[in-house]
């Protein structure tokens, strides 16, 4: 079952419960970033990260855990999105379009992993284990 969750609400659970930081995404709009980078390659970005990318300077280095922070970025039209930096010893599984059926291949020859937290992402899903 898929159910749409508030993104302020996932990120506050990400980083109070689960211990992550949180830093900005830039958001796309009828597929182009936010950013006002092209995605061509002929600046700083290709077509593979449209719409994904951090919107700080130094990127996921930028993670916070101040709540109020992360409510005001994710309110903000152009960083609609966010990006986490996982705590050690909880690695972020990220399987996307032809990846996912790959993965239900290995799980069906070696055995299911255990059931985890899953998000459903726009091209995939991203399972959170710990270590």
């Amino acid at each position: 079952m898929i159910v749409a969750v508030d993104p302020v609400a996932a990120a506050t659970y990400f980083v109070s419960v689960l211990g992550c930081t949180a830093f900005p995404v830039w958001g796309s709009r009828a597929g182009a970033c936010l950013c006002g980078d092209p995605h061509d390659g002929t600046r700083k970005h290709g077509p593979d990260n449209v719409g994904k990318h951090p919107a700080t300077r130094n990127g996921f280095k930028d993670g916070t855990v101040d709540l109020a922070a992360i409510r005001m970025f994710l309110h903000n039209p152009g960083t609609p999105n966010y990006g986490l930096n996982a705590p050690e010893g909880v690695p972020i599984v990220d399987v996307d379009g032809v990846g996912l059926a790959e993965w239900d291949t290995l799980q069906h020859r070696y055995g299911p992993l255990p059931v985890t937290l899953t998000t459903t992402t726009a091209n995939g899903r991203h399972y959170f284990y710990r270590w």
